[in-house]
């Protein structure tokens, strides 16, 4: 729970309807440790549905698996949810391998993954060393592998900055993507987000495990490329939810082209990155369809 300090210094001015939402998931959910290779990997299970879902986390892979508290408390009435944190790890393999660990303790043998932008960087990877035990993937705001995206020379000179620049940048691009028209009826959630990103940032950053993160980005977008052939046996489904304004939204031909069986929802300009927050009756109602066809 948090503690008054904490509320008085990131959370005084949110909404006290969404302070009591993320206090109650954290008194009625528990962080489950497993041991992978030596390192304790922390991971959210909850639900009870007879299908799974895995949660890959977003933001660069530094947030905790807590940050997407609404989402587990949408899906958990409907299915079993995991939702780990990801651990420092050397390679996309060793991610997958960790991911397959947690899935091995919790007797899972088909998932249904879910990753939300940078969530659904680390979703592809999984798919591709794993797609057998994947009945279907939902990707939303996300980017394919690109080779020329990759920046040798800035990823030297973020090695170099300290934590507090990193940390001031990562800071800069979360209100970025937030910079929208943001209606009434959204300005609660998102002012709580923005006020829970700021005390994982205070508080959690972690430079190491950042670079580490991005190593394995460098990894997807050099290595990770993949064509549709690659899947022609799998029988699954790939929902991708994209804004024509989105950043990612420059690689949607990629991902339908190269993903097997999809089928592709458009939010309208205006939303970006924010659609699910902005219009999250309409984002659930295409999701739980999707789901409802598997």
């Amino acid at each position: 729970m948090l503690d008054a300090k904490t509320i008085n210094k990131y959370y005084k001015d949110v909404s006290k309807e969404e302070l009591k939402k993320f206090q109650h998931f954290l008194k009625t959910h528990t962080l489950k440790k497993i041991d992978s290779n030596g390192q304790g990997i922390e991971y959210y299970s909850s639900g009870r549905g007879e299908k799974t879902i895995l949660l890959t986390p977003g933001g660069m892979g530094i947030l905790p698996p807590e940050y997407g508290f609404r989402y587990i408390l949408k899906l958990e009435k409907d299915f079993r949810v995991i939702a780990p944190a990801i651990p420092e790890v050397k390679s996309l393999d060793e991610f997958s391998d960790v991911l397959n660990r947690i899935l091995e303790n919790e007797e899972i043998e088909k998932i249904i993954i879910i990753g939300s932008s940078g969530g659904g960087i680390f979703s592809q990877p999984y798919f591709m060393r794993n797609f057998n035990r994947v009945e279907a993937m939902i990707l939303t705001n996300t980017f394919g592998p690109k080779k020329e995206r990759n920046n040798k020379l800035v990823f030297k000179l973020l090695r170099l900055f300290p934590a507090f620049f990193l940390k001031a940048l990562f800071k800069k691009k979360g209100k970025k993507l937030a910079s929208v028209d943001i209606p009434p009826e959204a300005k609660a959630k998102i002012g709580f987000s923005m006020a829970l990103f700021n005390e994982i940032l205070s508080k959690s950053f972690d430079k190491k495990l950042l670079l580490s993160q991005m190593e394995l980005f460098f990894e997807f977008n050099e290595k990770d490329s993949y064509k549709f052939e690659d899947f022609k046996q799998w029988k699954g489904k790939v929902l991708i939810i994209t804004c024509e304004d989105d950043p990612g939204f420059i690689d949607v031909d990629y991902l339908m082209k190269n993903l097997p069986n999809t089928e592709l929802f458009t939010f309208p300009k205006g939303l970006k990155h924010m659609a699910p927050v902005i219009q999250p009756d309409k984002y659930w109602r295409i999701i739980y369809k999707f789901l409802g066809s598997l």
